[in-house]
């Protein structure tokens, strides 16, 4: 991570803890990436990484809303039936499997079927 890109992120994630509270913790046994989860509460609310160095600099930052489903793969093909599209095809990740997808009019948003814990 190029010190600007880490700098940043930093700074937000302080800002975001600052402005609404949150406890951050760092997730361990993910490899390849920085991730850190806040807390409110002691219950995770959201979830952050720092911009990996594969992601061109050109990538703006940019929020993701992830909806928990029962089944990824039936909730990627009932969103195709209705007239949605797949960004990213489900895929098995440390979280659970999950998709990225986007509604009819292009607004994109994931869906992951949480590992049990």
């Amino acid at each position: 991570v190029g010190q600007e890109q880490g700098h940043e992120f930093f700074g937000s994630r302080d800002f975001l803890g600052t402005l609404f509270g949150y406890e951050w913790e760092a997730m361990e046994g993910v490899e390849q990436m920085e991730y850190y989860t806040a807390k409110v509460g002691g219950r995770n609310v959201l979830g952050t990484m720092v911009v990996p160095p594969t992601i061109p600099a050109k990538v703006p930052s940019y929020w993701n809303t992830y909806f928990a489903v029962a089944d990824t793969d039936d909730t990627v093909a009932r969103a195709v039936a209705s007239g949605g599209s797949v960004l990213a095809p489900a895929f098995d990740s440390p979280f659970g499997r999950m998709a990225v997808l986007a509604d009819p009019q292009g607004a994109s948003f994931s869906v992951v079927t949480l590992q049990q814990t």
